[in-house]
């Protein structure tokens, strides 16, 4: 079997990994404002700041889009696969758990529920704290979504499978309906009110039902198969650089940003947006010519970067919160968020990097080329 190396591989998409950086660091910046560390500055700032939190279902779409830019085309073989995947997240992971243990320390004591306690020590390491959502701030709370990703990971080889025999106009109606499919479960909890809340909102994290429809694997998964049709879309159609989709995608999301007082957090947190997240990314996929400067190695690294900036930030805001009162409150916000870009840098090149390729398969299928591409991209994850 050939190694990976010397199989005809795609070619790289730099925009995509530099736009990771930026995605991871709107939650960053979402965090700041919810844990109160700053929620001061424009308004124009803080209404960006506020929808931080939809960051996370940009990399759940963008993770749908590059495993069929990598794996279109392969018979995939499932250990492999997991295999590889288990390799991609599993030690930046393993180190957030362990960076993070004040925070199981501090929650240990605030609870006497025996249960409760026994599944954050058990789930979290095993990367199944998405499926109970009372656990979601008992360790590192943003690892959920690794959670939902290794779910992800489970169904990815027989989606595509699925996915990928269809034709192209029942591929389009495919990602309309995955679409509405998140609006229409968020939408039944905003009209059925299960958890007796008619607005609930950022600080709402004790709601049981609104943890489902945040954090359940199943609730997020449409995201992730819209972002796996809209990868088989852009290896379908021809490949030219299109800016339209930019501009729509810029749009939506803008227009959200404003109108987002108006619209329940439910469906705001929960798909609203993967549409526009996956205009974004298909046309900067085609990689237009003004896009070249997402190509530049400083933001290529912090793209890689994004990762294990997504898993850490929580520290060193944590840390950051008795300088609250400070005089000097924007300086700490700063220093805070510039110590987690700089940590994440540390992590991926002495942890993240080296753990994956000691625990990545030795080989891999080969490639079928598909329109005679070259080097494949980085592969990616929250």
């Amino acid at each position: 079997m050939p190694s990976e190396t010397a199989a005809a591989r795609r070619p790289d998409i730099p925009a995509l990994t530099s736009l990771r950086f930026f995605a991871a660091l709107w939650v960053v910046l979402f965090h700041v404002y919810a844990i109160g560390l700053n929620r001061g500055g424009p308004k124009v700032y803080l209404a960006f700041a506020l929808l931080g939190y939809v960051g996370v279902s940009f990399f759940f779409v963008l993770s749908g889009f590059i495993l069929v830019y990598v794996y279109s085309g392969r018979q995939i073989q499932k250990r492999r696969f997991w295999q590889a995947r288990f390799a991609r997240i599993y030690p930046a992971y393993l180190f957030s758990l362990l960076l993070t243990i004040p925070v199981l320390m501090m929650f240990w004591p605030m609870t006497k529920q025996a249960h409760v306690t026994f599944l954050a020590l058990t789930a979290n390491p095993l990367l199944l704290e998405a499926w109970f959502p009372k656990l979601l701030l008992t360790w590192n709370p943003v690892g959920w979504s690794l959670s939902a990703e290794a779910f992800f990971y489970l169904v990815f080889p027989f989606a595509i499978r699925r996915m990928d025999a269809l034709a192209w106009p029942r591929l389009r109606l495919t990602m309309v309906g995955f679409w509405l499919a998140s609006l229409l479960i968020t939408g039944s909890y905003v009209l059925l009110r299960p958890d007796g809340v008619a607005h609930p909102g950022i600080d709402d994290n004790q709601l049981f039902w609104l943890g489902v429809v945040k954090l359940n694997p199943l609730v997020r998964l449409p995201e992730f198969l819209l972002g796996v049709a809209t990868g088989l879309a852009f290896l379908r159609l021809p490949t030219r650089s299109r800016n339209w989709p930019i501009a729509l995608g810029g749009g939506l999301l803008l227009l959200g940003i404003g109108l987002q007082r108006w619209i329940p957090f439910a469906m705001m947190h929960s798909g609203a947006f993967a549409p526009a997240f996956a205009l974004l990314i298909f046309g900067f996929a085609t990689q237009p010519a003004w896009s070249r400067f997402l190509a530049a190695k400083p933001l290529i690294l912090l793209g890689e970067a994004s990762y294990s900036l997504y898993l850490i930030h929580g520290s060193f805001i944590g840390n950051s919160l008795q300088f609250a009162h400070s005089k000097h409150l924007f300086a700490v916000t700063v220093a805070c968020v510039v110590l987690s870009i700089l940590a994440s840098i540390l992590v991926f090149l002495f942890i993240e990097k080296p753990l994956r390729r000691l625990l990545h398969p030795r080989y891999a299928t080969p490639l079928v080329p598909v329109g005679g591409s070259g080097a494949a991209p980085a592969e990616v994850t929250i």
